[in-house]
């Protein structure tokens, strides 16, 4: 995953020289995104990987993935940019939630295999990650995590539905993910519960999750999606 990345940036860059080449090229393929919740250790228009921090930020951060530097944009400016590669290429827009104890760049690496799938097939919709700043190879830590990511999850997802609108977004969580999803939808039913469908379709990858929780939320997830599939082993004790 991450020589192609650097494969698509370097060609990408060679064909960029004029602003047409560089914007002929992203109508082709949905942009690599993320909303990150880690703290910089620089300020800066251009970071590498290396500079996201395992510490959890106020305020997310948001940007796009080429080459081996990510681009750093506003929030507004986010949505107006995956509004608009959804409408060009008339996909939904694809929001991955990671599971626990990743760092920022292999959440970007699994984020780029998604994306990459997803083109094989033919969906040139944009991929957006949202970093939930797990640090590496620590469960404990990530589920200390928890609390914090389901609460700005939900704020942030319930400002990218009003914005993109509904039946716009198709949700993948893998592992942990799954509790962001899992707190969205059940907020929802408390304020909205005549409410259905806000996304096309939510995908749990193995969600590390009790079948208790999952009983608990199964109404809420199935109400606001157009379909639910849940992957799971089949020496899962849970599920």
């Amino acid at each position: 995953a991450q020589s192609s990345i650097s494969q698509d940036g370097s060609a990408m860059n060679n064909v960029s020289r004029g602003s047409v080449a560089k914007d002929s090229v992203a109508k082709k393929h949905g942009g690599l995104y993320f909303a990150c919740e880690r703290k910089l250790a620089l300020k800066g228009k251009r970071i590498k990987a290396s500079d996201w921090l395992g510490k959890t930020s106020k305020a997310l951060s948001y940007g796009d993935r080429a080459v081996d530097c990510d681009s750093l944009y506003s929030e507004e400016q986010l949505f107006g940019r995956l509004a608009a590669e959804i409408k060009s290429s008339g996909q939904p827009l694809t929001l991955f939630v990671h599971g626990c104890c990743v760092s920022f760049s292999e959440d970007l690496i699994q984020a780029s295999d998604i994306q990459q799938a997803l083109q094989d097939a033919g969906l040139n919709g944009p991929l957006l990650a949202y970093d939930w700043a797990t640090p590496c190879y620590n469960y404990a830590g990530s589920l200390a995590k928890l609390p914090g990511c389901r609460t700005n999850f939900t704020a942030f997802l319930e400002r990218l539905v009003a914005k993109l609108g509904r039946d716009k977004i198709v949700i993948v969580a893998h592992s942990l993910g799954i509790h962001a999803v899992q707190n969205y939808c059940l907020q929802a039913q408390k304020t909205e519960p005549e409410a259905s469908q806000v996304f096309s379709a939510v995908i749990l990858s193995r969600p590390d999750v009790d079948f208790s929780s999952f009983k608990t939320s199964e109404a809420a997830l199935k109400n606001f999606s157009g379909k639910l599939m849940l992957l799971c082993a089949r020496n899962d004790i849970n599920l």
